[in-house]
């Protein structure tokens, strides 16, 4: 009706708001793009999470929910296209915890590794998904080479993430995924803690007493 605001569906909705963030639009630039790191800080990394997740999410969904009969284009080819806002969120977040560690990147560690690990989780254990993935595998001599090899490595992928598995052993494989994600990052920050207590030698006066070869 004239008048009324035209409904948009969940996906293009999501991936209107991520493309208006600067942080996980395309990178342009030379070689084949460019992260724009003076652009980032914590908390507007953390706000790009945000964006990013709610869009792979409704990536999945829209592949998962599509009412379309499976097939390669319509299945494979958007599941492997899925989460590259995510990915551009995830280099930014790759820099920070190896190189730029501070307490406030700390706490963002503790916050984003074991949600990405329950993000990652949600889909390879989306049952109605896998299910999709698994009928392809009628089609597989309809498929040219590459393709059939894409498909038959994304299954066994997801067959070692548990894709497989019955609701309860998902559930505790989950547990354990989330609980691996929070030691590691527990362990690392210890790690930073510890190095920072290193003592910085600047003039060979200051190391009379040891040995010359030490």
């Amino acid at each position: 009706p004239a008048g009324q605001a035209a409904t948009v569906d969940p996906l293009t909705a999501a991936r209107r708001r991520a493309d208006a963030d600067p942080l996980l639009v395309e990178w342009t630039g030379a070689y084949g793009g460019v992260p724009p790191f003076d652009l980032v800080s914590v908390p507007k990394l953390r706000a790009s999470f945000a964006l990013a997740i709610a869009l792979f999410e409704a990536e999945i969904a829209a592949v998962a929910n599509d009412p379309r009969p499976a097939t390669f284009e319509n299945t494979m080819v958007p599941l492997d296209n899925a989460g590259e806002h995510l990915d551009r969120a995830m280099a930014y977040f790759g820099v920070l915890t190896n190189n730029l560690t501070n307490e406030e990147v700390n706490a963002l560690d503790a916050e984003m590794s074991p949600r990405l690990a329950a993000v990652g989780d949600a889909v390879y254990f989306n049952r109605t998904l896998f299910d999709r993935l698994m009928r392809l595998t009628e089609q597989k001599e309809s498929l040219a080479p590459a393709e059939q090899r894409l498909l038959m490595l994304t299954i066994e992928t997801w067959r070692r993430r548990g894709a497989g598995l019955d609701a309860a052993a998902q559930k505790q494989l989950g547990d354990i995924n989330q609980e691996l994600e929070r030691k590691y990052t527990e362990f690392s920050r210890r790690l930073q803690a510890d190095e920072d207590t290193w003592i910085v030698v600047e003039q060979e006066a200051e190391l009379a007493g040891l040995a010359a070869d030490f």
